[in-house]
């Protein structure tokens, strides 16, 4: 996202720049028309160039070309104004300042740029947010097909299943210091840890054998703050 942020801004003003820069080399003396017409024919062509370029490597696709049109006009249109709003500036201004106007807009669009991706990975950071683990078995084995159960603090209690590899994932809508994770690998003491959520790395859960002596019971469940019914996949004897 962020990428495609920079591309759009380098797009969008090095258009028209280009634009002001061929129409003063064209023309000895070009007319205010002229210079504002080249820069808005410079944000369009700009435009259509990054079209054919998130086409040409994958990171756009329409089914018919149709679909293409209707979503590249307003694209065309948008870089156009915005070179037709260079343009008007460029003849607006002396042409001791235009060399400054062009870094100091350059400056401004990047920084409104990056501010605006940062509010919008902010906003997508805060409305959810997400928690994953690798669930181990004794010996440090990962633990395949273990249930997972993810108490949210409201709510049903939702079953979760380890892969291959003992990874779980699970989406959390809102930071909650009430969520509980149940882990109750066959074989293993049932574990109850608080989930880490947007941890880079997901954390490791090592399960402890049921020892030889003594029963997986409710009051040991609950000695872990775990109030909610016991799963029946959690009820083991120990042998």
């Amino acid at each position: 996202m962020l990428f495609l942020n920079i591309v759009k801004f380098m797009f969008m003003l090095g258009g028209p720049i280009a634009g002001y820069r061929l129409v003063m080399r064209r023309f000895l003396v070009p007319r205010r028309w002229q210079v504002i017409a080249w820069c808005a024919a410079g944000g369009a062509a700009a435009a259509v160039l990054q079209i054919d370029l998130l086409l040409l490597f994958q990171l756009s696709w329409f089914a018919t070309t149709g679909d293409l049109v209707r979503a590249a006009l307003p694209v065309i249109g948008e870089y156009a104004l915005f070179g037709l709003v260079v343009g008007l500036a460029a003849v607006a201004t002396p042409e001791a300042w235009r060399h400054g106007l062009f870094i100091g807009g350059l400056v401004i669009v990047g920084l409104s740029t990056l501010v605006g991706v940062a509010i919008h990975a902010a906003t997508i950071h805060s409305a959810s947010t997400g928690v994953s683990g690798v669930v181990l078995g004794p010996g440090g084995r990962p633990a395949a097909g273990t249930p997972v159960f993810l108490d949210r603090g409201f709510g049903r209690v939702e079953r979760l299943t380890t892969d291959s590899a003992g990874l779980f994932r699970a989406p959390l809508s809102r930071a909650n210091g009430q969520a509980l994770l149940l882990i109750c690998m066959p074989g293993g003491l049932p574990l109850i840890e608080p989930p880490v959520e947007n941890s880079l790395t997901p954390p490791l859960y090592l399960i402890s054998p049921v020892p030889r002596r003594g029963r997986v019971v409710q009051s040991h469940l609950l000695a872990q703050r775990w109030l909610r019914s016991i799963p029946r996949e959690c009820k083991v004897d120990s042998t």
